[in-house]
């Protein structure tokens, strides 16, 4: 039997925003394929966007974009609340892809017509429970959160947080993201060659803000600069954001600018990835990094700090080139290590490929959310029953390494 779930998500789909987005649509499309149906409410992210339309086969219904921030945000809400409460009853799962108190209101609306709720947590610490905690209505949202059936942790951090705020056990799970490995097979990472007629190239993919650590990433390759140690590679940041004039200006302070590119967004990351060496993400947050994803997926050797669910990523083989968030001189020297060796790129690659495949490709994580959303489906009321472990078994060999 087919199972109908309505999904929320902001901003959707990607490329609108960033990762959170982009996991969404993964999955969706994934879902689709297994013969479940989908409805995803969202907001409009631009003027003139339709209130309704179809996305690759995926139903999405979207409010209104009325007034200024505070009356829009507002608005969407109520717009939210009373769109699950008119459809969830016809649903079996109403899946919520992040933390946040349009979120929160809409899982009670969804508990009221008796449909469980899934709520995805795609980031811990500020952008996390805490931060939550820390708004001005952050305990009345927690109270709210109780409505949830049960909660998707995307790393280590997300289960300290639900158990922190008392949540029972049986009401969470670990997941990881999935990514469409067949996106990245024009070039495997056992075909991945270097030539030495091409400027070695690392590539940072994601939003130019302050979270993702930019200054210190261009700090530590002046470092390397300074050092003589660039071996005539090029740093390339492809995607946009506030940060990109005070980063352009910092590239120019440190005499970067013939060794640092600003790619702009682009639609053609898999290929860039591809043509890539090095993949570095010096973020202070994350969750389950897609852009990590993506790298490993291409082939690429991953330079990045510790934070979120990184380390399980990328597993302990590659543990080695993880550092704390905001270590300059750590971020430099991995990066220096893996510039003068390519025999050491070429096998880390190889080694990440085989971990996408093995762990991470949607095939296998839509199958996990498919088995929730059937164990979630026969709790139409408060008699949550818990999880099959045995449909999670996934996380626990991801932490295991390669």
């Amino acid at each position: 039997m087919s199972l109908k779930i309505l999904v929320i998500a902001p901003d959707y789909p990607y490329p609108v925003v960033g990762g959170l987005q982009k996991q969404a649509h993964e999955l969706n499309r994934e879902l689709m394929r297994l013969d479940c149906e989908l409805l995803v409410l969202s907001g409009k992210h631009a003027r003139g966007d339709a209130s309704s339309e179809v996305v690759d086969g995926i139903s999405v219904c979207r409010s209104p974009r009325l007034g200024r921030l505070r009356s829009r945000l507002i608005f969407n809400a109520l717009w939210m609340v009373w769109n699950v409460f008119l459809r969830a009853g016809r649903y079996d799962v109403v899946h919520i892809h992040n933390l946040s108190t349009i979120g929160a209101l809409a899982a009670v609306a969804a508990r009221v017509r008796g449909t469980s709720v899934l709520m995805k947590l795609p980031n811990v610490g500020k952008l996390g429970i805490p931060g939550l905690c820390e708004n001005a209505f952050g305990n009345n949202v927690l109270y709210l959160l109780r409505s949830v059936s049960a909660f998707v942790a995307m790393a280590e951090g997300s289960v300290a947080e639900l158990q922190d705020i008392g949540t029972p056990a049986r009401k969470f799970f670990q997941m990881v993201n999935g990514i469409n490995v067949e996106r990245f097979d024009e070039k495997t990472a056992g075909e991945k060659v270097e030539t030495e007629q091409e400027r070695m190239k690392v590539i940072f993919t994601g939003r130019f803000v302050p979270q993702k650590g930019l200054d210190e990433l261009l700090n530590a390759w002046g470092m390397l600069h300074r050092d003589g140690r660039l071996n005539g590679a090029l740093l390339q940041l492809v995607g946009d954001g506030p940060e990109l004039d005070s980063l352009q200006q910092l590239t120019e302070e440190l005499g970067l600018s013939e060794s640092v590119a600003f790619m702009g967004f682009r639609d053609d990351v898999p290929s860039l990835l591809q043509q890539a060496s090095i993949f570095v993400l010096p973020s202070h947050v994350e969750g389950n990094s897609n852009s990590i994803l993506e790298a490993m997926a291409a082939g690429l050797p991953i330079v990045a700090t510790d934070v979120g669910g990184t380390r399980m990523q990328v597993g302990e083989v590659a543990a080695g080139w993880i550092v704390l968030a905001r270590d300059v001189f750590g971020l430099s020297s991995c990066l220096g290590e893996m510039l003068c060796a390519e025999e050491l790129r070429l096998k880390m690659g190889a080694l990440m490929r085989m971990r996408i495949e093995k762990y991470f490709d949607i095939k296998i994580v839509s199958k996990g959310y498919v088995a929730a959303y059937r164990a979630l489906s026969k709790d139409r009321r408060s008699n949550m029953q818990p999880l099959s472990s045995s449909v999670f078994d996934i996380t626990t060999e991801v932490t295991d390494g390669v």
